[in-house]
């Protein structure tokens, strides 16, 4: 009876992992004055970020570093972004649209006009991200992992309710 107990409870951290946050909704705490700190939207029409909020802090860089002719809606980022961790932008299915990114921007772009941001963190503006929205649940196939995992423990489950009555049968 207690690898039957011991089997239910796997089964249900097994239902319940998929529905973990990855990352948490945005929390002002994340806010660093010493980074520069954005909110953006996913624009599907032009596959490109448009800022939403934080367009001054572009344009005091530009300023300090005398850079002309600033386009201050729309910017390039590297780093650790959320389209890089999020697997609906691979398959074009983008649910979550606006984050919030934390960076530094990057000297030396190849396109004077638009600025690169190298992102350190991020953060959803609408809704948590669930482990299974990332390209690592995608990426390693977890969703089969989790299938046979669960079959087997499903099969070992019914074996052990059913042994007694096997073992009564015989006698």
């Amino acid at each position: 009876m207690k690898r039957l107990i011991f089997n239910i409870i796997i089964l249900i951290i097994m239902i319940t992992v998929p529905s973990l946050p990855y990352k948490k909704q945005y929390d002002p705490c994340l806010f660093d004055e010493d980074k520069i700190n954005l909110e953006v939207e996913y624009d599907e029409s032009v596959d490109t970020l448009v800022i939403v909020k934080g367009s001054g802090y572009i344009k005091r860089y530009a300023s300090m570093n005398d850079l002309n002719n600033i386009n201050v809606s729309e910017i390039k980022i590297v780093g650790k972004t959320p389209y890089k961790e999020i697997s609906n932008y691979r398959i074009r299915k983008s649910e979550k649209r606006r984050f919030f990114i934390k960076g530094e921007f990057v000297k030396g772009s190849k396109t004077p006009e638009i600025l690169t941001l190298k992102v350190s963190d991020w953060a959803p503006l609408d809704s948590d991200v669930k482990l299974l929205e990332t390209i690592m649940w995608h990426k390693y196939n977890l969703s089969l992992w989790f299938t046979y995992f669960c079959f087997i423990i499903i099969i070992h489950s019914i074996y052990i309710l059913c042994k007694p009555i096997f073992k009564g049968s015989d006698s």
